[in-house]
């Protein structure tokens, strides 16, 4: 598998020039309509704990116990 990573960009500028747009591929989280934004630390949080619960499905090193 190729190796993935994930960065996060602020969220009233995204990311800095520096990064190649050809090779982000930008997501949103869904939210209740009542929420406005997260914060980052959340937005990662969220994502990874995504990231890991979907891996878990291929990887069994990973499974909760």
């Amino acid at each position: 598998q190729p190796a993935v990573a994930v960065v996060f960009g602020n969220e009233a500028s995204g990311l800095g020039e520096e990064w190649d747009v050809a090779q982000v591929l930008p997501y949103r989280i869904p939210m209740s309509s009542s929420t406005d934004s997260l914060n980052l630390s959340i937005s990662a949080a969220v994502t990874l704990y995504e990231a890991v619960r979907q891996q878990a499905e291929f990887d069994p090193r990973l499974k909760r116990v």
